[in-house]
């Protein structure tokens, strides 16, 4: 059976969950600066014997509010409603929800990896 060396492929999927990251807010037209793609940055988290433990992301918080639509004096709480009522003009410009989308390639990726690897343990085992 071939080893999944863990650590690698969760490198691997944050960097490429970044790149989609990127990809969307080039979409949205999100960020003239460059401050927020450029603040992008994941680092997977190991345990004594380099057991993984998590995977974390870090990005400027002001990117969390471009997601939900909010900002300079239009909180949160109120945000439907200013919307509603043409008060503001700020509208969602959802990039974070790429990250669910990239979660759920990497269930694939791990399903995939330890199927064909029991596959053929257990082939092996009856030859």
């Amino acid at each position: 059976m071939s080893e999944i060396n863990t650590q690698q492929t969760l490198e691997l999927w944050a960097m490429y969950t970044i790149k989609e990251w990127l990809k969307k807010i080039r979409e949205l037209n999100i960020g003239k600066t460059g401050h927020l793609a450029s603040s992008f940055e994941a680092t997977v988290v190991t345990s004594a014997g380099g057991n993984i433990e998590k995977v974390l992301f870090a990005f400027e918080y002001y990117g969390q509010m471009i997601d939900w639509g909010v900002g300079k004096g239009v909180p949160v709480e109120l945000r439907d409603a200013l919307n509603a009522s043409g008060l503001s003009k700020r509208k969602k410009k959802e990039w974070f929800k790429q990250f669910y989308h990239e979660v759920a390639v990497l269930k694939y990726v791990y399903a995939e990896r330890y199927e064909a690897g029991i596959n053929s343990m257990i082939t092996g085992s009856f030859s």
